[in-house]
């Protein structure tokens, strides 16, 4: 084990609070190349995913190289000729490694990936520590240097600082799978109707998706769209009555309900803001004017989700049918209707109810 002296352990400490502070995926590359700059000095240095299954996502976010295209097209097939990579998939665990841990520097100026890759970009030494564990695809960190090779100092730091960036980047991956789980199920929700809107205890409309925002001008159209609440929505809310019963608006055929999540009193007591929730559903009396003018039930649901402004595949989730079932009711509707279009179709459907 090579001696790190106080230096060495203040770059460290520095280095991992830095990392540790990151937990969005993606600046997590931008972050991590700032951070390791004092632990070892390179020409350059690269965080890469290894893929070659996806040759395009291969890539060094180093923006002062130029990495021509068929880089990465040798690189993908040349992949074997690689010191490090080759023998980290040979062995389940290892820290930082070396060009010359595993081929003499004449060997390796010999090899195809040399002369047609790294030669163009300083790829005379190289340093790589694994972020994940070795396999077909997997992440590493990479320091090159041009004339001379790393000694046992920069393998010491390298694999003291492994652990902590490994833990690091395994919880900036689970937030965002979070993230993206979470949209999920936020897009699958409003595709049925139900939109959620955060408010502080006064009344300013804190957060809210551009859908939930679109939706609420439809219900309220006198509403401006400001940080503000419409009129009627903040009258309700300071009034009381909304831990009572529901704000219910009928426009356009569309009946509007929206509901309070939790009760003014925590709202006012704590100062978090208060979550509303707003959903929408096509009105009865409209159904009994479309079924006259010739409508199934099922094309009535269908036009209904079309008023609120929905796709064929928001459509298709909110009901529980294939896009393609949905795209063959909206031809029944515009031959029952004699329309051509979306627009023309909600626009006869408010004709009906209003003559």
């Amino acid at each position: 084990m090579q001696h790190l002296d106080g230096n060495d352990y203040q770059s460290l400490l520095k280095a991992v609070e830095q990392v540790q502070g990151c937990d969005d995926l993606a600046f997590f590359p931008e972050v991590v190349l700032e951070a390791v700059g004092d632990l070892v000095s390179a020409d350059w240095i690269g965080f890469d995913r290894i893929a070659p299954t996806l040759r395009e996502r291969w890539m060094v976010p180093n923006v002062s190289l130029e990495v021509r295209p068929h880089h990465e097209r040798v690189f993908v097939e040349h992949l074997d000729d690689h010191p490090i990579i080759s023998q980290a998939r040979r062995k389940a665990n290892h820290g930082a490694a070396k060009f010359s841990d595993f081929v003499s520097h004449a060997d390796w100026r010999r090899t195809v990936l040399y002369n047609e890759l790294y030669r163009d970009v300083c790829g005379e030494h190289q340093m790589a520590v694994p972020i994940t564990a070795p396999g077909r695809d997997f992440y590493g960190l990479a320091f090159y240097r041009s004339t001379r090779d790393f000694n046992e100092r920069d393998r010491e730091m390298l694999d003291r600082f492994r652990p902590h960036l490994r833990l690091c980047f395994e919880k900036a991956c689970a937030l965002e799978r979070a993230r993206r789980s979470l949209a999920e199920d936020r897009e699958a929700y409003e595709a049925g109707g139900r939109f959620l809107l955060w408010v502080e205890p006064e009344g300013r409309l804190v957060r809210a998706t551009p859908k939930a925002r679109q939706r609420l001008r439809m219900a309220f159209p006198e509403w401006g769209g400001a940080v503000g609440l419409p009129d009627a929505l903040l009258e309700w809310l300071e009034s009381g009555r909304s831990e009572a019963a529901p704000l219910v608006r009928d426009i356009h055929g569309v009946r509007v309900t929206v509901r309070r999540l939790g009760t003014g009193a925590q709202g006012a007591e704590t100062g978090e803001p208060i979550g509303l929730l707003m959903e929408e559903r096509i009105i009865r009396k409209v159904a009994v004017y479309l079924d006259r003018a010739g409508l199934r039930p099922r094309e009535i649901e269908v036009l209904g989700e079309v008023e609120q402004g929905k796709t064929n595949d928001e459509i298709a989730v909110a009901l529980g049918v294939s896009p393609f079932t949905v795209k063959k009711h909206m031809e029944n509707i515009f031959a029952r209707l004699g329309v051509r279009s979306r627009a023309e179709a909600v626009g006869r459907m408010r004709k009906l109810v209003s003559d």
